[in-house]
């Protein structure tokens, strides 16, 4: 019988398991770079828009190889944030007056108002999630910020950061504990 070096076996499958997390998450996070190679062909600014889905992917692919409550927050992250890059991506397609990059009239409102229905599906969908199965708050509205920014960013600045707001302002009012009677 060979002498078997323990440490070393154990070293070895933790750093095949620490693999397989990262090859995991690097699968969850392409779709990340799509959503941003879309946007820039939808007429997102393609350095902020890149760098946005390329930090988007990194969170996204941390999360997945966290694993728990960070990976649970992935997809509510990614679906709360798809209302407002959708709302963003449409509203300048919308004839109205606007310059590119400087919409406030009509774009920018839009993205706040998606930011804020996101925020309040975010908070309420996580509150009614048991303990156990809770996904992490934190990490769902960073994902759902960053997703959110690819499509508002088409709008401008402004659309961004009403989306923030709006965001910051729903997740806050569903968090709100509800009077009792």
């Amino acid at each position: 019988m060979a002498n078997v070096d323990l440490d070393t076996l154990e070293a070895r499958a933790r750093a095949a398991y620490e693999r397989g997390r990262w090859r995991t998450g690097a699968q969850a996070a392409w779709p990340a770079l799509v959503m941003a190679g879309i946007c820039v062909a939808l007429g997102g600014q393609p350095l902020a828009t890149l760098t946005i889905g390329v930090a988007l992917a990194v969170v996204i692919a941390m999360a997945t190889h966290r694993g728990r409550n960070a990976s649970r927050a992935v997809i509510p992250g990614l679906l709360t944030g798809a209302l407002p890059l959708m709302v963003g991506l449409i509203a300048c397609r919308v004839p109205h007056a606007c310059a590119a990059g400087l919409c406030v009239s009509w774009c920018a409102p839009l993205c706040l108002t998606a930011g804020a229905l996101a925020g309040l599906f975010l908070s309420v969908r996580t509150k009614r999630a048991s303990v156990e199965r809770r996904p992490s708050l934190l990490v769902a509205a960073g994902i759902a910020v960053l997703a959110g920014s690819l499509g508002c960013l088409v709008v401008g600045l402004g659309g961004v950061v009403g989306m923030l707001l709006g965001l910051s302002a729903g997740a806050t009012v569903g968090l709100i504990p509800r009077a009792t009677q």
